[in-house]
């Protein structure tokens, strides 16, 4: 008599299903492992956008006033918009109204005006101090 062997059995079953929750446990272990041996830093990444997006509005402002810590930028087609510290963060403001957070987990910021030259120096929270100089290019109003 021949034995026809279709399909699987119970045993076979749990034996895939134990093989497969042994590999799906371990993949958070890895992928923990391969993001810090690349060196990403979250922080770092976060301040890159928030100076490409404050030298791009200083650049296209018609007038800059700067007060302690807080950036008043009038654009050309007349909106105020407002960078100033609010706790640890940095926020952008615009015609005085919204909170959007372009900044966080800082410990100190530091804005200078020189003419139509922006220096901008903030500190992280993680030690490192980035700073950036921004020239301003549209005419004054």
């Amino acid at each position: 008599m021949r034995n026809n062997e279709k399909g699987m059995t119970l045993l076979e079953l749990m034996l895939t299903v134990t093989i497969l929750i042994a590999i799906v446990s371990v993949m958070p272990l890895l992928m923990n492992a391969a993001v810090k041996s690349t060196g990403v830093d979250l922080q770092h990444q976060e301040a890159q956008l928030f100076f490409r997006l404050f030298c791009k509005e200083v650049r296209e402002a018609s007038q800059i006033t700067i007060v302690g810590d807080k950036v008043e930028l009038l654009k050309t087609d007349g909106a105020r918009v407002l960078y100033e510290r609010y706790g640890s963060s940095i926020r952008r403001r615009v015609n005085g109204t919204g909170h959007e957070v372009v900044l966080q987990d800082i410990r100190r910021v530091k804005v200078n005006l020189l003419g139509k030259k922006v220096t901008i120096e903030v500190e992280l929270q993680n030690g490192e101090s980035e700073q950036r100089m921004v020239f301003q290019i549209a005419d004054e109003a």
